[in-house]
């Protein structure tokens, strides 16, 4: 069996909105580029959406997607680097 996935967890999209708009008001085009950039799925098995699960990544990336000095830093797969699944 298999499953789609947010790639990037919606928590986090809102989260990416919710930061840049604080630095300024989003344009439309602004708007339009962070969902174009952040908002896709993964097909993935049961057992990896289980590995996902079993390491909290379900709805929020790994420490390292957020440290730039990370091998993971704002790697769009780095919840599935960090759990260990091949895509």
């Amino acid at each position: 069996m298999v499953t789609r996935d947010h790639t990037i967890p919606l928590r986090v999209v809102i989260k990416i909105i919710e930061n840049e708009h604080k630095i300024s008001p989003l344009s439309i085009e602004k708007l339009q580029a962070i969902l174009d950039e952040n908002i896709f799925y993964t097909t993935i098995t049961k057992e990896e959406d289980g590995l996902l699960r079993s390491k909290k990544l379900t709805s929020q990336m790994p420490q390292g997607y957020y440290d730039e000095q990370d091998h993971l830093y704002q790697k769009w797969n780095a919840r599935y680097i960090f759990a260990g699944i091949n895509l």
